[in-house]
């Protein structure tokens, strides 16, 4: 019987070992079917993610080529129109005897080239605000909507959260 008692614990410590490693075994592999869920679910978020960036570039892109129109139209509509007409009034007075006719024309396309000046100047600051590079993206989009309200009437408000960032020339 002492034969049988010695071999009788070493395998119940044999029985236990393996037990332990039984259950280690699943808690190893339930911990695996977690992190492997884990990993199937920000994978997923992160095609989720990617595809509403794809979505923001895809709108910025659109809003960019809007912009370009916008700008070629008020170009068109605005700068070269204006020069048009001075042109027209400069032909009319090398074309004209009269001397009041020709000092009427040349002032008139003298106010209408310093319009067409302003004009593109208020293009390019409306493109890149000197203020942008000066001040901040917080005084610019300020600048600007003050600058609507002056040429508009329309109030605009302006509120931001945090603190404004500095613009490097190469954004």
């Amino acid at each position: 019987h002492l034969l049988d008692a010695k071999y009788g614990g070493v395998i119940l410590l044999r029985l236990g070992a393996m037990t332990l490693t039984s259950i280690g075994a699943g808690f190893i592999v339930d911990h695996e079917k977690k992190a492997r869920q884990r990993l199937i679910e920000l994978n997923s978020q992160l095609n989720e993610n990617i595809l509403e960036k794809e979505h923001y570039i895809k709108l910025a892109r659109e809003a960019q080529e809007n912009e370009r129109l916008r700008i070629s139209r008020d170009l068109h509509d605005d700068s070269l129109q204006l020069l048009a007409t001075a042109t027209m009034d400069i032909d009319q007075a090398i074309e004209s005897e009269n001397p009041e006719k020709i000092r009427k024309n040349m002032l008139r396309a003298k106010e209408t080239l310093t319009l067409t000046s302003d004009t593109i100047r208020r293009y390019c600051e409306e493109l890149r605000p000197i203020l942008l590079e000066s001040m901040g993206l917080t005084s610019a989009v300020q600048w600007l909507g003050k600058d609507l309200e002056t040429r508009t009437r329309i109030s605009v408000e302006f509120e931001t959260l945090g603190e404004g960032s500095q613009i490097d020339a190469q954004d």
